[in-house]
């Protein structure tokens, strides 16, 4: 497994790669003033994403916690009201929700999976069809048919070694509904204003897409060694689907992968070198 310092100067050449640059929502003013500014901005974009699924975590389980509370003050504020005026039954908010280290475990387990089988063959990429949108399981076939094809026209080689990978989470977006969690309007807030009200009723029993945006690096060098290292940038965008009851409502799906950036690495610098 590489070391911290490796990973760290993986991630300082990233961040200097435009395409990443471009990819990084700007942060709101609220998550700016939280986040040092000497940070780069996918560590910011990271932190920032990581704070906002944290919230979305705590906010779950204060509401599980006080559900029967919330259910008796709705009741009572609408008691005499008529019905049309009177929201539905405050069911509970996302059941099913991830906590930031599950969320990078997940993303970074797909992105392993996924180098192994382009790289390696490792574990055959058929495998994954499941876990892959049409659109990209055909871009990656059609990859390993021509990488397949130049291996033989060469004779055959070695193939390539995954010497670590990390992946850092750079955005999360959904529905309406998520969009006024993350503005810090929480999930009980919808029996006091009209607005937020239609936009929860709306997303209560709806599934929208959930994206997460991820940026990853990984080192890849030749079996032999005599090819050399390279680090590479990639990102991937994996999909679910959410509302506000059930939360998270299926496995995730990668609908994006793309190779954003590679570079040789010199000799000596992929066994971490010095500090």
């Amino acid at each position: 497994m590489a070391n911290a310092a490796l990973r760290r100067r993986a991630w300082q050449w990233a961040a200097a790669v435009p395409a990443l640059e471009r990819r990084c929502p700007p942060l709101p003013a609220a998550g700016a003033r939280r986040i040092p500014e000497h940070m780069t901005s996918i560590e910011q974009a990271h932190i920032h994403t990581c704070m906002f699924i944290e919230a979305m975590s705590v906010a779950r389980n204060f509401t599980q916690a006080i559900l029967p509370v919330l259910r008796g003050v709705q009741q009572l504020r609408f008691a005499f009201r008529p019905a049309e005026e009177s929201p539905p039954p405050f069911p509970g908010a996302f059941i099913n929700w991830n906590r930031p280290a599950e969320f990078r475990e997940g993303a970074e387990t797909a992105y392993t999976s996924l180098l192994g089988a382009l790289l390696r063959g490792e574990p055959p990429l058929a495998e994954l069809r499941p876990l892959l949108a049409d659109d990209v399981w055909r871009d990656l076939s059609g990859r390993q048919r021509q990488a397949e094809g130049a291996e033989a026209e060469c004779g055959g080689g070695s193939a390539a070694r995954v010497d670590f990978v990390h992946v850092m989470l750079a955005s999360l977006g959904g529905p309406k509904s998520l969009e006024a969690f993350h503005e810090g309007h929480p999930p009980w807030a919808y029996a006091r204003d009209p607005q937020l009200r239609e936009t929860f009723a709306r997303d209560m029993f709806r599934k929208s897409p959930l994206e997460l945006g991820v940026a990853a690096v990984a080192q890849v060098s030749a079996a032999d060694r005599e090819g050399g290292s390279l680090w590479r940038l990639d990102w991937l965008t994996l999909r679910s689907e959410f509302d506000i009851v059930e939360g998270i409502s299926g496995p995730f799906r990668i609908v994006e992968f793309s190779e954003m950036a590679s570079v040789s690495l010199p000799v000596g610098e992929e066994s971490g070198g010095t500090e």
